[in-house]
């Protein structure tokens, strides 16, 4: 099966989810949806280390603002990616989520923003979910973090850590990756290093 007739089932089942779950309010999606967007949201904004997401030690309202703000954010996103979306497009919409974030949150965040690269997290992270159970065709990238940038040769002036990352250094990262996934899609590539990452039993 080629790509692009891999896209198009994705696009087919896609769709069909689209009805059978979401416009009837099924349970199974309204929990679903749940993990997914709090697994994406955790990954993304509760960091171990690099650089802060909050300017201080944020109370609970600022904490409930960020989380609810990256939910909507992921919730409009996703409806873009019931058809393939290209790799501008995608780029712009992380980009949008970033300007987003910062414009509801920033009197919070460290130094006044949050990074493209923690707006990526987001995003790729949730998509990787969706695409996973077949809610969505293959996303244009896959989320970029320690581990994966870990394995990219990147230029010597890019950013690796990705709590850091900007719209430049994104670019470089999706260019490095697709240099060792060769003619595998990014998603595809990134699952199949998380595969072999994943203890077993």
């Amino acid at each position: 099966m080629t790509s692009r007739d891999r896209n198009a089932l994705w696009e087919m089942e896609a769709t069909i989810m689209e009805h059978s779950l979401r416009s009837l309010d099924d349970p199974r999606w309204k929990f679903l949806r749940g993990v997914f967007i709090s697994n994406s949201i955790r990954d993304a904004i509760t960091t171990r280390t690099g650089r802060h997401v909050y300017a201080g030690p944020p109370t609970p309202k600022q904490s409930a603002d960020l989380w609810y703000s990256v939910e909507a954010g992921l919730d409009r996103m996703a409806k873009a990616y019931v058809l393939a979306v290209q790799d501008e497009q995608h780029i712009e919409n992380i980009g949008t989520l970033q300007s987003g974030l910062t414009e509801n949150c920033g009197s919070f965040l460290y130094e006044g923003i949050i990074t493209f690269g923690v707006a990526q997290k987001a995003l790729n992270t949730y998509l990787k979910y969706l695409w996973c159970d077949c809610l969505i065709p293959a996303p244009p990238h896959c989320p970029f973090d320690s581990r994966i940038l870990g394995l990219l040769k990147l230029p010597q002036n890019c950013e690796w850590r990705w709590t850091r990352g900007s719209i430049e250094d994104y670019r470089q990262w999706v260019d490095a990756a697709k240099k060792i996934a060769n003619t595998r899609p990014l998603c595809e590539w990134e699952l199949g290093e998380w595969e072999k990452a994943a203890p077993t039993s």
